[in-house]
């Protein structure tokens, strides 16, 4: 990085968090002899919002936050950018993304905390 750069790798850090954070929840859920495949589609690795409609539909609860936010992380996330920025484009400070990523881990430990 140099003087007023973004924090390329804060961008990919927080997009690698809540994809890991996601894909925790149907996994989870696999490890019961009860567990039924939802009839849909499995998501791309890196398609953030592919991936939370998919922990939704393994029981993961709806917020606000997340459906807002997460579509601009995802997009980032998922062509790369974070990782490999060519032309600049504008984004969001990674400061941004914060309380969404805190408010995905929140709503994923809901579920995994054990009785």
């Amino acid at each position: 990085m140099e003087g007023a750069e973004p924090n390329w790798p804060k961008y990919a850090l927080l997009g690698h968090a809540v994809e890991l954070a996601l894909k925790a929840v149907p996994k989870y859920f696999e490890q019961s002899r009860t567990y039924q495949k939802p009839n849909a589609v499995e998501p791309a690795n890196h398609d953030l919002v592919g991936q939370y409609e998919w922990a939704k539909l393994h029981g993961l609860a709806s917020n606000a936050v997340v459906e807002t936010d997460l579509p601009v992380l995802s997009k980032l996330h998922e062509d790369h950018y974070a990782r490999y920025p060519q032309t600049l484009r504008p984004v969001p400070l990674p400061s941004g993304f914060d309380d969404l990523v805190d408010q995905i881990i929140a709503d994923v430990e809901k579920i995994m905390r054990l009785p």
